[in-house]
């Protein structure tokens, strides 16, 4: 599946979980019963591991091996055009397995939040509501046997500051992560874009400053409407012509100003932003931060950390 899909699919799966309505998600077994669920109408599917395993020959109870569960689950995901919950468990799977070979696969437990519940916070500011949800996420994941943890979304490493001290699990951070990138490419002035809190708050900022970097961010203007293009259209899968043109301006600025790089501080952005749209080099924190979940999986120092 083209990254450019997947990312799509992953915004209108983020978008219906945020709607007014209650999401149903339908379990598909194999790739007819994916179908005929998309057909009936259900905007996204669910797959389930019991049901798939029965199809196969297999008691439930994770008796069915894990290359086997991926394979089918691959299939169901290219067979329909609604968002399946699987595919980002599949690309990290497959990744590890790549990296490793034979029958290896990571041990992953997941905590899914309520995004609305979260973006009410952010438009309040309030980072102690933020933290406090965070804490008992990573409470749990700790008690299911982790090791270490990672939040996969940038907006609420605002909090971070907030739980670092109590936290029961290192946390591998996406400012982390991507100041290690760019310490290894010797970037030291860079731009910020990203939702109006990410460019705001200050906490790429702050652990940028540490690493030597200093960030520019676009005009208040901008920010506002840069916000409102990732929350009113990139969330929802569109990109909208005259959104392109106003991104484009606003690197030109950036650039104007000298900035070495920029950094796509937000899931969606890269729907928006494109290599050919800029000459400077471009930093996706959603791809160099799952990047440096795996080889800290792996056991690997980040490139650049001391």
């Amino acid at each position: 599946m083209h990254s450019d899909e997947q990312r799509a699919r992953a915004a209108m799966l983020r978008d219906l979980h945020r709607g007014p309505k209650i999401l149903v998600l339908p379990n598909a077994w194999d790739c007819v019963s994916a179908r005929l669920f998309e057909q009936a109408g259900f905007p996204t599917i669910a797959t389930t591991s019991g049901g798939i395993a029965a199809v196969l020959g297999y008691p439930d109870g994770q008796r069915i091996h894990p290359h086997e569960m991926l394979q089918i689950v691959g299939r169901i995901a290219a067979t329909v055009s609604a968002p399946v919950t699987a595919d980002y468990y599949q690309i990290l799977c497959r990744e590890y397995n790549r990296e490793l070979g034979g029958l290896n696969f990571p041990e992953i437990t997941l905590e899914s939040l309520n995004l609305q519940q979260l973006v009410t916070l952010f438009e309040k500011n309030d980072w102690d509501g933020v933290a406090a949800i965070l804490s008992a996420v990573l409470n749990r994941l700790k008690q299911a046997g982790a090791e270490f943890a990672a939040i996969l979304a940038n907006t609420p490493h605002n909090a971070y500051d907030r739980i670092r001290g109590t936290t029961p699990l290192e946390i591998l951070t996406i400012m982390d992560a991507t100041s290690a990138a760019l310490k290894v490419d010797g970037r030291r002035k860079v731009a910020l874009l990203g939702t109006k809190p990410t460019m705001e708050f200050g906490f790429f900022q702050k652990h940028f400053a540490a690493a030597g970097i200093e960030t520019r961010v676009p005009e208040a203007a901008e920010r506002r409407e840069l916000d409102r293009i990732i929350w009113e259209e990139l969330s929802h899968g569109r990109v909208e012509t005259s959104s392109r043109d106003a991104a484009r301006q606003m690197l030109a600025e950036l650039e104007r100003q000298g900035v070495e790089a920029v950094i796509l501080a937000c899931t969606e952005l890269a729907m928006l932003i494109e290599t050919s749209d800029t000459a400077l080099p471009l930093y996706d924190t959603t791809r160099i931060h799952a990047e440096a979940i795996l080889e800290f999986a792996l056991g690997r120092k980040l490139k650049g950390r001391k």
